[in-house]
């Protein structure tokens, strides 16, 4: 997710007026992510100038950039409100977890509203349950078109996730044989059987 914050922020400075989405389950998921540890970390750490509107979630760059955040998972009206928009950047994050035709949503609605910028569609998010959809045959190279990078949480240099997985391992060792931690931490496909 701090990652797209970035992607995102970079955008906004290097084409002024551009238009870029963060997309979540809900609107509220996505300024639970994105708001408080990400955007307004890097708007203080850089002195960007960012304002956010709290009722639209729209983030406003001095140069007229925005990012607004949005949530697609409750129906497909969600989805639908982005129709006829124009984006450069779009970032969709918890990939593995919507309900909705993200499919559709991705293709049908963000294709289009990418077309004037040449934009950007990136896809985020850790393997889950759920075996089917776009995020599925993406990450296990069945959708052809995407570029995908993938790392587990060792890999992240920005988070020490060691002191944590000693815990883990004194305190609960056994979760670390279960398929949630190998979702979670090594980010790996592995159903659950009984969920």
């Amino acid at each position: 997710s701090y990652t797209a914050g970035l992607y995102m922020v970079e955008t906004c400075l290097k084409y002024p007026g551009s238009n870029c989405l963060f997309i979540a389950l809900t609107r509220e998921t996505a300024h639970g992510i994105i708001d408080k540890d990400i955007l307004q970390i890097i708007n203080r750490r850089h002195k960007l100038g960012i304002e956010l509107n709290k009722t639209s979630l729209i983030y406003t760059f001095p140069n007229g950039s925005i990012i607004k955040l949005a949530g697609i998972d409750s129906n497909e009206e969600e989805m639908n409100k982005h129709l006829g928009k124009k984006f450069r950047l779009a970032c969709i994050d918890e990939g593995s977890l919507y309900t909705v035709n993200v499919r559709h949503f991705i293709y049908d609605i963000l294709g289009p509203a990418m077309a004037d910028e040449e934009g950007t569609i990136c896809f985020f998010g850790t393997s889950s349950n759920i075996t089917q959809g776009l995020f599925f045959d993406i990450t296990n190279h069945k959708e052809a078109g995407w570029s995908l990078h993938k790392w587990s949480a060792h890999q992240n240099p920005h988070i020490n996730w060691q002191k944590q997985l000693d815990q883990i391992k004194e305190n609960r060792p056994l979760y670390m044989e279960t398929p949630q931690f190998r979702q979670w931490y090594l980010n790996e496909w592995v159903i659950e059987t009984d969920k």
